[in-house]
């Protein structure tokens, strides 16, 4: 059984941010990759909502609006999640 595990460290501030583990094998990830992870996945989760309109619903109405909630996933995932992770480190803050 393939099986993931995110581990948040309970020191705040320490240089390990967090740790993936993945099939027993661990791999230690920033704070902002720690975010865009899961933007990642829900963003994911939206395309296949929007894509899989097309064998679940039959008529069009149904259909536009499983795209339109799949779209509107999508765009929590991007804008909510994956662009917030990287603002700090962004390059013209710099």
């Amino acid at each position: 059984m393939l099986g993931a595990r995110l581990a948040l460290p309970l020191v705040a501030g320490s240089q390990l941010d967090a740790q993936l583990t993945v099939s027993g094998i661990s791999v230690f990830i920033g704070k902002e990759r720690a975010m865009a992870i899961p933007g990642l996945v829900v963003t994911l989760v939206g395309f296949l909502v929007a894509a899989s309109s097309v064998g679940v619903m039959g008529s069009t109405t149904g259909r536009l609006g499983m795209v339109l909630v799949g779209i509107a996933i999508s765009l929590f995932g991007i804008i909510g999640l994956i662009n917030p992770a990287y603002q700090k480190t962004a390059n013209w803050k710099r």
